[in-house]
């Protein structure tokens, strides 16, 4: 007999089942369930970026393509959103971004003025959001590496095994 295209074997003993004592084998290992607890646990220790802007200030474009940019370079943060109530002055409206509480953009040093509409302009230094990532991260789990697929390398930081 001729093995199928959707056999795990092939020969005579081809099968569209394997037998019982026989399983496929997987090239990742079985991790055992995660419970709740351990769930929160990891929770706890991601880091958290907030972007906060005014109600109806013409700022929420920035706030999409901050977070967009954000979770792209950093897909492990958590992203909040914080709507502040409309200023009474247009020159009041606010665009800052937290990491774990601390403000790494905003304030008046990040405005780029104004155009002719009267909308504000926003300068996001992702390099500098990523390096306030890494250190909150490195604050929240010393002994954790971290690396991309792209990059190639890890990088470790404290003195734990890396896990």
């Amino acid at each position: 007999s001729s093995a199928g295209a959707g056999d795990f074997f092939e020969g005579d003993f081809a099968t569209k089942d394997p037998p019982p004592d026989v399983l496929p084998l997987s090239a990742l290992p079985v991790s055992p369930p995660l419970s709740f607890r351990k769930f929160l646990t990891m929770q706890e220790k991601r880091v958290v970026v907030t972007i906060q802007y005014n109600a109806n200030s013409g700022l929420r474009p920035y706030f999409l393509t901050a977070a967009k940019r954000i979770k792209e370079r950093h897909p492990d943060v958590v992203i909040e959103k914080l709507i502040l109530p409309e200023p009474d002055e247009p020159a009041d409206r606010v665009f800052a971004i937290s990491v774990d509480g601390k403000v790494a953009v905003g304030g008046k040093q990040r405005s780029r003025g104004e155009d002719g509409d009267g909308h504000r302009h926003v300068f996001v230094s992702l390099e500098e959001l990523g390096f306030a990532i890494e250190k909150a991260r490195r604050k929240k789990r010393p002994h954790s590496s971290y690396g991309g697929i792209d990059e190639g390398t890890a990088v470790s930081y404290g003195e734990g095994d890396g896990t």
